[in-house]
């Protein structure tokens, strides 16, 4: 398959998506313009863009072509841009088996960078379905233990600023013990989830254990609810309450909330 490779990182929060939308956006032969950045002219018809998400492990996870040249738009100055066919059928590969992104000497730096001789092997490979398993079983390795560093690198910091976002109090219990207080994610890192705080709920650590466990959980109405299996009265008197959550900058975010919310053992039949 002609045309030059180009890794983008992409940052849905800059683009006002969630991973969700991202996702359902794409359908089958659907055309869409993409922002390249500032004076960016390296792109041509018929290369292909790899898609991996700033705030995730890095791994490639969605891949569109590009139709037609890059072209700038009055009104928006500088900025170039460029249609694209969202490659909808090999998306889905990727979702299921995403690509994971380990080599330290390819740029993922603003605009669209072109892949490197390594990366571009592997990019063809993939592409005309000679990725072995064994490569499949390497980069999942390598994602095991890169996931398993960034968890380490972000968990502190996504604490300390859930504690002050929260005012050092559980969302569920209004606990303000400090020392039974943790970072817990709305959606987990390893569903797209990130360190974003709008990606978090400080809870105390019993509580943090039923909702991972999807006993306990905040629909996006922030009513908390308890699945009808947990027996104990001290959970069960938290059904139905409102949940003690900061508004602004440090809310969770709606839509995680109602994503863990419907997978989760409290959904009413």
């Amino acid at each position: 398959m002609s045309g030059t490779h180009f890794i983008y990182a992409w940052s849905l929060e800059d683009n006002h998506q969630t991973v969700d939308q991202f996702f359902t956006d794409l359908s089958s032969g659907k055309t869409e313009t993409v922002l390249l950045g500032t004076n960016f002219r390296r792109v041509s018809d018929g290369d292909w863009l790899w898609f991996s998400f700033t705030k995730s492990d890095g791994d490639i996870v969605a891949v569109a072509q590009t139709v037609g040249e890059p072209f700038q738009e009055p009104g928006i100055r500088r900025k170039w841009q460029v249609q694209v066919r969202w490659m909808a059928g090999l998306t889905a590969r990727l979702r299921r088996i995403p690509l994971a992104l380990n080599l330290p000497e390819q740029s993922r730096q603003g605009s669209p960078q072109r892949a490197v001789p390594n990366l571009e092997r592997v990019l063809k490979k993939w592409l005309n379905g000679n990725y072995s398993p064994q490569a499949r079983k390497a980069d999942e390795t390598v994602r095991l233990v890169r996931r398993s560093v960034l968890q380490r690198q972000g968990q502190q910091e996504f604490r300390r600023r859930l504690l002050t976002a929260y005012g050092g109090q559980c969302a569920v219990t209004g606990c303000k013990e400090e020392g039974t207080l943790q970072a817990a994610h709305i959606r987990p890192v390893s569903s797209n989830g990130d360190h974003h705080i709008s990606n978090g709920l400080l809870l105390r650590a019993d509580i943090h254990n039923l909702f991972d466990l999807g006993l306990i959980a905040i629909d996006e109405n922030l009513r908390i609810n308890v699945a009808s299996t947990v027996a104990e009265r001290e959970y069960r008197e938290l059904d139905g309450k409102k949940a003690h959550v900061p508004s602004g900058q440090g809310a969770p975010s709606r839509s995680a909330l109602g994503w863990h919310y419907k997978n989760s053992a409290t959904v009413r039949k």
